[in-house]
């Protein structure tokens, strides 16, 4: 029938893009080229009833409920950009979806310097040899 035929040739609504061969991977991107580009790729933001943020920045195949903070959603463009960032996002391996699975990532500890013992201008004197 037609209308079956005419069901084929339309435009899937939730068609992903290709990420192009030309750019550098989404980590090595600038903050807002690297948001442009996710979008292509399925990323999107809704409307936030959270005090915290306007917007929530969502992986692609986020749950409509239930969501995590970090895991599924993001209050901005910053948060996003350092998961991506963090976890090598490139933008064709690695997209950032839900069901994609990341290397553990290392935090970063800040050590400590072992504490020096304050220096004296003089040289020392030894008292009662």
């Amino acid at each position: 029938s037609s209308s079956k035929a005419q069901k084929e040739t339309r435009p899937q609504k939730n068609k992903v893009d290709e990420y192009p061969d030309y750019l550098p991977p989404l980590y090595q991107l600038s903050l807002k080229e690297c948001w442009k580009e996710l979008k292509k790729l399925g990323w999107s933001h809704v409307s936030s009833c959270s005090l915290e943020s306007t917007w929530l920045y969502l992986r692609p195949g986020a749950p409509s409920r239930n969501r995590i903070h970090g895991h599924h959603y993001f209050h901005s463009e910053e948060e996003v950009y350092d998961f991506v960032v963090m976890h090598k996002i490139d933008g064709r391996e690695l997209r950032g979806a839900c069901d994609e699975i990341y290397a553990p990532v290392r935090p970063k500890i800040k050590r400590k310097l072992p504490q020096q013992q304050p220096r004296t201008g003089g040289t020392s004197i030894v008292v009662g040899s």
